[in-house]
């Protein structure tokens, strides 16, 4: 029997039908990857499986969990159900973890829920959660909060809410779109392990047929809300790819042939140094812990630098320092000439139009009150432009269509979208300010292939018309091959390898180097199959 199974299910929301005819099993101790483009229904597949569809949606068919009905939405007996028998590792852990809560204190809440224990019980028992997802308690205290953590530390914390009650299904949506590659193989180990060990039956959401090559034992593919293949992973890799896989497959994206000329900088970073407190209460004395430690680096004007490093490595925090959102202890930033330290106010505002920020974690970057239209306004305003209503709203439309988003998308609201459109909402407001220096956290991590190279190739357009500045700061090392001159390689706060990104790829010095480009995810087929040419 499945622990599993959509019947024949469909899903609308208002005049649009979401999901089609959607037929679908997932059996204990299996591992079912979901695939498809952003926007495709992947994440409402998800939802709705978890009782968690829109109260305003209409659906038709069933779902079955362990053989038996689910529960009509928004009813309590779900209560009872979530995170006991089903549970879910969400896409944006920022918007799944409460920011007013330790780590610590979420995962012993879902024990507690569903255990009669002691506290005490129930807080060794988050411990070894926490130590199982790869976030031991001596490194990461659980009374740490989620704004402490990277974005893969979140994801970690997640996951480590989602497997506390040894669910028998658990849906796992794009849980390592946030992750490097060596914290990614470590997470899909531990999934597989977690099925093999207990049963699970998983559902695996994501764009990555890398990722899905590897984990899963059968492959769907959804397009425009239906599921158009199904097939065991061996045979689905077998005999070369059919059309709807080969969209999800990444192209070789070109950088411009030309190197750029300018001699001018645009941006600057001279020993840049910043700290977050271990202190808890007074009596505790450790000494604060260096995220950035000592770091140096330049991107000319019309230059593309990529900056790679492990979940929670401090690339972030460089990112918000040079931006001016995080403290530094010790250094000096300087943007198109302006030095951030010393700046007044008026002048601070003119650096920060000069350079624009792409987070990681999009949803949680926009105000969920405010239209698309109202998101891509606000940099206008703040940095002192008032166009006209016709300008502005052509100013906006341009944004979005060239991010491959619709015009008539200005008026939805961000909840409206799936995360890689976030992503690209995004990217439309880092845009639309014309800056000289870009640093995009993870942009593309949530964006399928086809999504990714359009934004990719977008960005270079712009960096042949306008010589914007790009910082890539990613995991993803085919987006950092393909886009980047040079390459930044980041390991406990420290720059450990620096250098032209094809010798980097082609004779990595240092080894944890080695270790990042020997664990990136890569297709596997089996050892009978040729490509065709």
């Amino acid at each position: 029997m499945a622990a599993l199974s959509f019947k024949a299910f469909s899903l609308r929301i208002g005049e649009d039908e979401i999901l089609r005819d959607i037929n679908l099993s997932v059996e204990p101790g299996e591992i079912v990857g979901l695939v498809g483009r952003s926007g495709s229904g992947k994440s409402v597949t998800a939802l709705s499986a978890m009782g968690l569809a829109p109260n305003r949606a209409r659906s038709n068919g069933d779902i079955l969990l362990n053989g038996e009905a689910t529960p009509a939405t928004g009813t309590r007996d779900w209560r009872q159900i979530r995170g006991r028998d089903i549970a879910m590792i969400f896409q944006e852990p920022m918007t799944a973890l409460n920011p007013l809560q330790t780590i610590g204190a979420q995962i012993r809440e879902a024990i507690l829920i569903h255990n009669d224990i002691p506290a005490d019980a129930a807080n060794a028992r988050a411990n070894n959660l926490l130590t199982r997802v790869g976030l031991d308690s001596e490194s990461i205290s659980p009374q740490r909060y989620p704004h402490e953590l990277s974005g893969g530390q979140r994801q970690r914390v997640v996951i480590a809410i989602a497997i506390a009650n040894e669910p028998s299904v658990l849906i796992a949506d794009e849980p390592t779109t946030a992750l490097d590659v060596t914290t990614q193989a470590e997470i899909l180990s531990l999934l597989r392990s977690l099925v093999d060990e207990k049963n699970i039956a998983l559902l695996f959401i994501t764009h990555d047929l890398a990722v899905i090559s590897q984990i899963a034992d059968q492959v769907a593919v959804i397009f425009e809300g239906r599921i158009v293949e199904t097939a065991p992973t061996s045979e689905f890799f077998a005999s070369g790819l059919s059309h709807n896989a080969n969209r999800l497959i990444a192209e070789r994206l070109e950088a411009p042939a030309q190197e750029y000329t300018s001699q001018e900088l645009a941006l600057n970073v001279v020993n840049m140094v910043c700290t977050h407190a271990n202190n808890r209460h007074f009596l505790d004395s450790r000494s604060p812990t260096r995220a950035v430690d000592g770091v140096s680096l330049s991107i000319a004007e019309g230059e593309s630098v990529g900056l790679v490093g492990e979940s929670g490595c401090g690339k972030s925090t460089l990112a918000r320092a040079i931006v001016g959102l995080q403290p530094m202890a010790e250094g000096a930033v300087t943007i198109d000439g302006l030095v951030l330290n010393d700046a007044k106010p008026a002048a601070i505002r003119q650096i920060r139009q000069r350079v624009q920020m792409v987070f990681q974690d999009p949803y949680s970057s926009f105000d969920p009150r405010w239209r698309v239209s109202d998101i891509l306004s606000e940099p206008m305003y703040l940095f002192g432009a008032r166009p006209a209503k016709d300008e502005r709203i052509k100013l906006i439309e341009t944004a979005l269509t060239d991010v491959g988003l619709a015009s008539s998308d200005a008026e939805k609201y961000p909840h409206e979208f799936s995360g890689g459109q976030r992503q690209r909402i995004a990217i439309a407001r880092a845009l639309i300010t014309d800056p000289s220096l870009i640093i995009l956290d993870e942009a593309t991590s949530a964006l399928d292939i086809t999504s990714r190279n359009h934004v990719l190739k977008l960005l270079m357009r712009l960096q042949q018309k306008r010589g914007v500045s790009y910082l890539f700061i990613t995991h993803d090392l085919t987006v950092i091959k393909d886009v980047t001159r040079r390459t930044l390689v980041m390991k406990a706060g420290k720059i450990v390898e620096r250098g032209k990104t094809s010798d980097i790829f082609a004779k990595p010095s240092h080894d944890y180097t080695k270790s990042l480009i020997a664990a990136a995810p890569t297709i596997k087929r089996p050892a009978n199959v040729i490509d065709a040419p």
